[in-house]
């Protein structure tokens, strides 16, 4: 069958001595063998964990809400104190606003479980991401940009590796009259 080598024989220390489980085929034909895991991105995305799409939608929304407000804030900030600011910074801060109606509008389908909501999730991202390298690429090196590009990136990751919500089920609807309930017996005196 095989051999059994206790962890401190000197023979089963050198490379290859695994063991008779490495060596012997496990069922006719069949070779079991350990080989090296491959180097890359593909190996990297196996080998992190999937997520599921309801708490990360919960998160998603979150983020995306204080985005919202804090877009709304800005804008409305920069447009009652400084207008002279409108082409710049009120540009971004539109954008902004726009990607976190769009990440509200997938974390909602992320929620649901319908089919396209990885890309619309994405696509808010992508927005966020593209307006702050279109209008801050000057300050890329500032924590107060590389921090939102990193979370979003991360954010993307996980909305990849996200495993897809179940379709939440569908009320039963009654066509006629709704099935009998039961009742409490009447007592009589």
């Amino acid at each position: 069958m095989g051999e059994w080598r206790s962890q401190r024989d000197p023979w089963g220390r050198h490379p290859g001595a695994e063991g008779w489980w490495s060596r012997e085929p496990a069922h006719p034909g069949w070779v079991t063998a350990t080989r090296p895991r491959p180097a890359g991105p593909a190996a990297v995305a196996r080998r992190l964990t999937r997520v599921d799409a309801r708490p990360l939608a919960f998160v998603l929304g979150a983020l995306a809400t204080l985005g919202l407000l804090g877009a709304t804030l800005s804008f409305a900030v920069d447009v009652l104190v400084a207008p002279w600011r409108l082409l710049t910074a009120d540009v971004e801060e539109s954008l902004h606003l726009l990607a976190s109606l769009i990440g509200i509008a997938g974390a909602f389908a992320l929620w649901r479980g319908t089919p396209h909501a990885r890309a619309v999730v994405l696509a808010g991202l992508a927005f966020n991401v593209g307006a702050t390298l279109a209008f801050s690429a000057d300050t890329l090196l500032h924590p107060s940009t590389w921090i939102p590009l990193s979370t979003w990136a991360g954010l993307a990751v996980l909305t990849l590796r996200a495993r897809p919500a179940p379709p939440r089920p569908r009320p039963v609807r009654w066509v006629g009259a709704p099935p009998p309930t039961p009742r409490a017996p009447v007592r009589r005196r």
